[in-house]
C-alpha cells in the first residue's frame, strides 16, 4: 500500500517543481508581468533601487537581435551595443519583451514606428532587444520581474535609469531625451517634462 501512495507524492512533487510552485523561477507569473505599469513610473525610492540594482557589465547575448523591419531601427546584440556606446558615445537601451506580452506588442506595434522615436534611438542608443523568455542570464542579472522593461546604461557602463512599463511614443520621446542629454543626473522626469 505505500508504494502507489509514495509514487503519488513523487509524481505530483515532480509536477510541482516542473510548473514552478516548489522552485519559484527568477520570473513572475504571466499575470504579474501583464500588470499596466502607471505611466509616471514608480516613485524615485523604487526607480533608484532598481537602477543601482541594475549590473554594470553587459553579459555577452550569442542570440542574433530582434529587427522591427520598417521602422528604420537599428537593433545591437548585448556585446555590439556596449562597442556601439563606446566608439559612439551612445546609451545602451535594454529592451526586455516577450511573445505573450500584449503590452510589448503594443509598444512594438504603436510606439517604435514613430518617425521621432526612430530617430532619437538611432542616433543616441544602440537598442538591444532582449526575449524575456530566452535571456535568462540578462533578466537575473538585471532583476527584470516584468515586461516590457527598459533600462538605460551609459557610455561608460553605468546604469543610468530605468522605465518599467510601456508608455506611448509622446512620452518615450521625452524619456529618451531626459536620458540622451543627461538630464537624469540632475532633475527628476517629472521636473524635466515640464520644460517640453
Amino acid at each position: 500500500m505505500k508504494k502507489p501512495v509514495t509514487l503519488t507524492v513523487l509524481a505530483f512533487g515532480a509536477i510541482l517543481i516542473l510548473t514552478g510552485l516548489i522552485l519559484l523561477p527568477s520570473r513572475p507569473p504571466a499575470a504579474d508581468a501583464l500588470a499596466t505599469v502607471d505611466a509616471a513610473g514608480p516613485p524615485a525610492e523604487s526607480r533608484e533601487a532598481l537602477v543601482a540594482a541594475a549590473a554594470p557589465v553587459l553579459p555577452a547575448s550569442a542570440a542574433p537581435p530582434r529587427e522591427y523591419p520598417g521602422t528604420g531601427i537599428r537593433t545591437y546584440s548585448p556585446d555590439a551595443a556596449v562597442a556601439e556606446a563606446r566608439e559612439h558615445g551612445k546609451y545602451v537601451l535594454l529592451y526586455f519583451w516577450a511573445s505573450w506580452c500584449g503590452n510589448c506588442a503594443a509598444f512594438d506595434a504603436n510606439v517604435l514606428p514613430d518617425r521621432k522615436v526612430a530617430e532619437s534611438l538611432n542616433s543616441s542608443f544602440a537598442l538591444v532587444p532582449l526575449d524575456y523568455d530566452r535571456s535568462e542570464e540578462m533578466v537575473r542579472a538585471y532583476r527584470v520581474r516584468a515586461v516590457p522593461t527598459f533600462i538605460f546604461i551609459d557610455p561608460e557602463g553605468t546604469p543610468a535609469t530605468v522605465l518599467p512599463g510601456a508608455v506611448p511614443a509622446d512620452i518615450f520621446n521625452a524619456v529618451l531625451a531626459y536620458v540622451s542629454t543627461g538630464s537624469y543626473r540632475t532633475m527628476e522626469f517629472d521636473e524635466f517634462a515640464l520644460d517640453l
